[in-house]
């Protein structure tokens, strides 16, 4: 898997993924997403490739918070036609490295998740992932990065 910024050229490509019918109370839609990360410069906004097809992205925001580097992921989908294939897990380990690689240094990494989203919550925790409480009715998530 690779991520790569979405450009005039893959725009169209990136605008046919979408998650089955029944998941689309858990993420909001490529245009919802394109628009937050329009509107919120700082957004990282990158289309998950595998094999020259983009199969998911991920939308990332860094922000500090009590003095520590965060960066919270905002959006992270994999497309119907590409689910239960391990992409979600690659796409996650993608963004970790992401994280990584930002200056300044990321510390902390947030995610939140729709308690009825077991598949991800479950994804989440077994990359060490700790819940963290509610806020806006999700169950948020932090993993501590180490240096």
């Amino acid at each position: 898997m690779e991520l790569r910024e979405i450009t005039p050229n893959n725009y169209a490509a990136a605008q046919t993924l979408a998650v089955r019918p029944d998941q689309q109370d858990f993420v909001a839609t490529i245009t919802e997403s394109l628009a937050d990360a329009f509107v919120y410069k700082q957004a990282i906004f990158q289309l998950a490739y595998v094999e020259e097809q983009p199969i998911g992205y991920v939308v990332v925001y860094p922000f500090v918070e009590s003095g520590q580097q965060h960066l919270n992921i905002v959006r992270l989908m994999i497309d119907q036609h590409s689910q239960g294939r391990g992409y979600g897990k690659a796409l996650l380990d993608c963004t970790l490295a992401l994280a990584r690689q930002l200056t300044p240094k990321v510390e902390v990494v947030r995610i939140s998740v729709i308690p009825k989203n077991t598949r991800a919550l479950n994804l989440y925790k077994s990359f060490g992932f700790i819940e963290s409480g509610v806020e806006h009715e999700e169950i948020v998530l932090y993993l501590t990065l180490e240096p």
